[in-house]
């Protein structure tokens, strides 16, 4: 199947399954820009241990720009273990979790107001 076959197969199948999609056909390299927002229950030590599991597994993937809110830019592949992982974390009764898509044109549905700045994840990064 050449390339552009196969990353039109890609980006239809992963549209179906609600996932909006930043590609680059030139790379094969397909990314998508998930907002991932949680609110877990802390009222007793088992939800904050499950907050700070939540929140660890989250760091990892992505930009916190929130206390309980991450920007994450994911290959599908990545997307799918780190959704399986949040469900398996969080308890459907006392805890919420929301994902949101913001698809390739993410930086025009982004606006920052206020302290701790914005920053590009597809920019340069200096360690």
């Amino acid at each position: 199947m050449e390339m552009r076959n196969l990353y039109g197969f890609l980006e239809g199948n992963l549209f179906e399954k609600g996932y909006l999609l930043s590609g680059h056909l030139l790379t094969g390299e397909i990314i998508m820009m998930v907002l991932v927002c949680y609110d877990v229950e802390t009222l007793h030590p088992s939800g904050q241990k499950r907050l700070s599991k939540i929140a660890r597994t989250c760091v990892g993937k992505g930009q916190r720009v929130q206390n309980s809110v991450f920007e994450c830019n994911l290959e599908p592949d990545q997307w799918e273990k780190l959704k399986a992982r949040l469900l398996e974390l969080y308890e459907p009764e006392k805890d919420s979790l929301r994902f949101y898509f913001l698809g390739s044109n993410w930086k025009r549905r982004i606006e920052h107001h206020g302290v701790k700045a914005g920053y590009d994840p597809e920019g340069l990064l200096i360690v």
